[in-house]
């Protein structure tokens, strides 16, 4: 467990140091690709929003929304992104983890979220909630 965690921590760092190198946009993504998810989320919390605001064009909506999969507390990144931005990140997203991330925000906010969702994630969404 200790040995997991170790590994874990190690990927992390590594991670910090690609995404703060001043490598062009394309080696980023390529260099990224290398990692799972779970490890990109945990480095993720550890960057400063103009680090992750970066980062977000880079990843692409369909490669955040597996990274949000893996984060607790998402709602703080989504408000980071622009509200059809984060519609698009959602929609890829599993319904139930799409759901669950829309729980987090406030009604007004997850309202218009759901509007700018395809059709068949809103509808999927809307009969988890």
């Amino acid at each position: 467990m200790e040995r997991e965690i170790n590994i874990e921590l190690k990927y992390v760092e590594e991670l910090l140091k690609i995404i703060r190198s001043d490598i062009s946009n394309e080696e980023l993504l390529e260099r990224l690709s290398d990692y799972h998810e779970n490890d990109i989320a945990g480095a993720f919390e550890r960057l400063d929003a103009e680090e992750r605001k970066k980062l977000y064009p880079v990843l692409g909506t369909e490669r955040i929304s597996e990274i949000f999969a893996y984060i607790e507390d998402v709602e703080e990144y989504l408000g980071e992104l622009e509200l059809d931005a984060a519609a698009q990140v959602i929609s890829h997203m599993d319904s139930d983890d799409a759901a669950d991330v829309l729980e987090e925000v406030d009604d007004t906010t997850k309202e218009k979220l759901v509007s700018m969702m395809d059709n068949e994630s809103s509808r999927d969404v809307k009969l988890i909630m």
